[in-house]
């Protein structure tokens, strides 16, 4: 059909040249007959309408040619222009790896042009095609980046797109390991320590490059590279012993020698006394008096060394850091003591230094007593840089300061009502009294030491009751009534505790203030006429009781936190009320632990989790008449350093268990690697939970593991996703598995077991798992 068209299109493009042309042209051929042939076309002309025949076999027809063929004028004689290019086929290769060249054989394109014509080129005759196409970026350019590449085909100014992806090149794996260099030390003596300082390997790999390593960085390289036994691991075994050298399956041994030790040779130190100072400030020197070690020996007894022998000691006794040392920051300091190799541990507490320091003040008409650290320093009460008297901070943090503050309009501040105006209740007990006295009468309660207990008005038959916390010695309490004047207004003072409401205090104590002085150092200014705004009065005042102003209670003081860093359980610090409670809370207010702050203001609050990096805590200052005040504190440290006297860590296919318990680290060999399954890490729950301090036990007939650490209880069923925690039901998302005996749980249920959080290297969680060495570390604080 397409042919027959084609035909027709022809024939009569033919037909209508030939009606233009003069007749003359065809006056020979008048009346002769058209020459026919087969497999032609006849065209009968009498009435100017083309006939088209079709022969038997059109394939050799003359007339079945192309455009091109029949109408053999170029682009540029048609005047045509390139107006699109879509891609046909993309080059063979579209994947590549960095470091490769672009091949971009095979691409081939279809130019579309103004006259609806079309054009397919391969990339072969890009260049010598008219307009000439190009591409960005061009054949042969080499790829560096792994990425998704866009390659642009252009003529003409229009372009079409296809992509190819660059890969990062394959790692290059460990396929040998062998020794470069032997260790400095390879003879031993039973009981010392393996030392690779020195031993270096090769590592050849799979495109041929080698590497060597010093044993510096066996355990931070990548792959890690492992000894057995690893370093600093005890040589308990006479003779020669094998150490093998590991990364990614391959090894390498080498020997060392271990002789037997001469008869007295030092195996083992250990704390027997801790020195006689443990608590030190900033800024003292460490002093090692009481210290005593007890020293193992080879073949011979124990023996006590005390630190006055430590260096004529043979072998000699040396400690980190050495007695005399300066400690110059706050926190745990922890004290290394040395025999042969042999390291034991204690700590001292290093507390921040304390800065005199005024609290608070409160002025009665003949003195002004208040609160000030440190304990010993002496406040000096000033009035326009003249000395008026002094006292001295006691055990407690408290300071008093004898000085007539003198009258003012002929009477003493507020001496209204009376002086001794005592009453005697009825009932009296250790949280409650009652009785009767005058009918709306002001009652007020003292207890022994003068401390306010509570307060009430009688009834209109005179009856008082007043309620109070816990007293012990209740016999010694004191009761006193007072009067109302409408004239005057307010009540007036009880036992020597005046207020006014007219006459009042010397009326002006902006010349007064305080210093805290120790040890040639002082405080910064108290003013007096801060204690008035500030509401350090005692007594009546407008009616209101000891610890208020206008109705208000006084507060009680800030918490100023020295140490809480991650990791640590506890948090302290120092400068709030004597025997104040002090109450550590998380960002969610969930309470983490309180504990009571000794006579100086200083105070320790353990927590019941470790702290967390950048967490912010609320600490809460709470005492009896005041009212309480927090202060924030954001959890400082280290999201890598944290301190836990627990810290175990297993790799992946290893039964190798390093154990660091206070500070001392020991090697353990486990009967069963931990191994990923499923992508989840598995590890041993029995070699775990003991290395955490737990004891376990196994009961064959239930098939149910038991753990304990004195506190809390645990039960797994090996046949039950179920476990249990002091009694109460919690579920697994796995079931334990059996692995060469043993129980075997992933890291998330692990810490579901033993109360542990979990989370990735430098988290700061219980468990991390560091993907780059296949290790995970568990830690904890008990």
């Amino acid at each position: 059909m397409l042919k027959k068209k084609r035909y027709l299109s022809i024939i009569m493009a033919l037909v209508m040249v030939i009606a233009i042309l003069p007749m003359n042209v065809f006056a020979n051929e008048v009346n002769e007959p058209v020459e026919q042939t087969p497999e032609t076309t006849e065209i009968v002309s009498e009435d100017k309408t083309p006939v088209v025949t079709e022969g038997e076999n059109d394939e050799n027809d003359p007339l079945d040619v192309t455009e091109e063929e029949a109408n053999p004028e170029t682009l540029s004689d048609r005047g045509a222009t390139v107006t699109g290019v879509a891609i046909i086929s993309k080059p063979d290769k579209t994947v590549y790896t960095v470091g490769e060249a672009l091949e971009l054989a095979g691409l081939k394109v279809r130019l579309t042009y103004s006259d609806n014509h079309t054009d397919d080129v391969a990339f072969a005759d890009f260049a010598g095609h008219a307009p000439v196409i190009t591409t960005s970026p061009a054949d042969g350019t080499i790829v560096n980046t792994p990425s998704i590449i866009t390659v642009t085909v252009t003529c003409n100014l229009q372009t079409a797109t296809f992509q190819v992806t660059v890969k990062a090149p394959a790692p290059a794996t460990v396929t040998g390991i062998a020794k470069k260099t032997d260790p400095d030390k390879t003879v031993y003596t039973k009981g010392e320590v393996l030392d690779l300082t020195g031993l270096e390997a090769t590592l050849t790999y799979s495109n041929g490059d080698t590497e060597d390593v010093d044993s510096a960085v066996f355990a931070s390289h990548n792959p890690v590279i492992t000894t057995s036994p690893a370093p600093g691991s005890v040589l308990n075994t006479v003779g020669n012993q094998d150490v093998t050298v590991a990364c990614n399956g391959k090894t390498f041994n080498f020997q060392v020698t271990v002789n037997a030790p001469v008869p007295g040779t030092v195996t083992g130190i250990a704390i027997k006394t801790n020195p006689t100072k443990m608590v030190y400030n900033v800024g003292d020197k460490l002093k090692l008096n009481g210290l005593e070690v007890t020293l193992t020996k080879e073949g011979q007894p124990a023996e006590d060394v005390a630190f006055a022998d430590f260096a004529a000691h043979a072998p000699v006794i040396t400690t980190e850091p050495a007695d005399d040392t300066v400690l110059d920051t706050a926190g745990i300091k922890t004290v290394k003591v040395k025999c042969n190799g042999f390291v034991a541990t204690f700590n001292v507490e290093v507390k921040a230094l304390v800065t005199p320091r005024v609290l608070s003040a409160d002025v009665y008409y003949d003195k002004v007593k208040g609160t000030a650290q440190p304990v010993g320093a002496t406040v000096k009460l000033y009035k326009n840089g003249v000395v008026l008297g002094s006292g001295i901070v006691d055990s407690l943090g408290n300071y008093s300061i004898a000085y007539n503050f003198g009258y003012y309009n002929g009477y003493y501040g507020g001496y209204y009502g009376y002086y001794g105006n005592v009453i005697n209740p009825t009932n009296v007990g250790h949280t409650s009294l009652s009785g009767y006295t005058t009918a709306n009468t002001h009652v007020v309660a003292y207890d022994g030491n003068g401390n306010y207990l509570g307060s009430t008005t009688s009834s209109s038959t005179g009856y008082y009751y007043i309620s109070y916390s816990y007293v012990s010695n209740y016999n010694a309490i004191t009761v006193y009534k007072g009067y109302y004047d409408g004239y005057y207004g307010g009540y007036y003072g009880y036992y020597g505790k005046y207020s006014d409401k007219y006459y009042g205090y010397y009326y002006d104590l902006s010349d007064y203030y305080l210093q805290a002085e120790k040890d040639g150092e002082a405080s910064e200014k108290f003013w007096l006429n801060n204690a008035y705004a500030h509401n350090y009065w005692n007594g009546y005042w407008n009616g209101y009781y000891p610890g208020y102003w206008n109705g208000y209670y006084s507060n009680a003081k800030y918490a100023t936190v020295t140490d809480a860093k991650a990791g640590n359980s506890y948090v302290k610090g120092y400068g709030v009320n004597p025997y104040a409670t002090v109450t550590v809370k998380d960002s969610l207010g969930y309470n983490l632990g309180s504990s009571t702050a000794d006579g100086n203001g200083y105070f320790t609050t353990y927590t019941n989790r470790a702290l967390k990096y950048g967490e912010t805590l609320t600490i809460i200052t709470s005492i009896n008449n005041y009212k309480d005040v927090s202060t924030t504190y954001v959890v400082g440290g280290s999201t890598s350093s944290y301190s836990y006297n627990y810290k175990n860590e297993f790799v992946i296919g290893s039964g190798k268990l390093v154990k660091t318990v206070d500070g001392i680290t020991t090697i353990q060999y486990m009967d069963v690697a931990p191994y990923i399954k499923d992508g989840r890490t598995m590890l041993p729950l029995r070699y775990v939970a003991e290395s955490l301090g737990y004891t376990v036990s196994w009961n064959a007939s239930t098939r149910i593991a038991t753990f304990t650490d004195g506190t809390h209880i645990i039960l797994v069923s090996i046949d039950s996703s179920k476990f249990y925690i002091d009694g109460k039901a919690y579920n697994f998302s796995v079931k334990p598995e059996i692995k060469n005996g043993r129980t075997m749980l992933p890291i998330s249920e692990v810490g579901k077991a033993l109360g542990l959080s979990h989370g990735n290297k430098g988290e700061g969680k219980n468990i991390e798992w560091d993907a780059a060495t296949q290790t995970v570390v568990i830690q904890k604080n008990k």
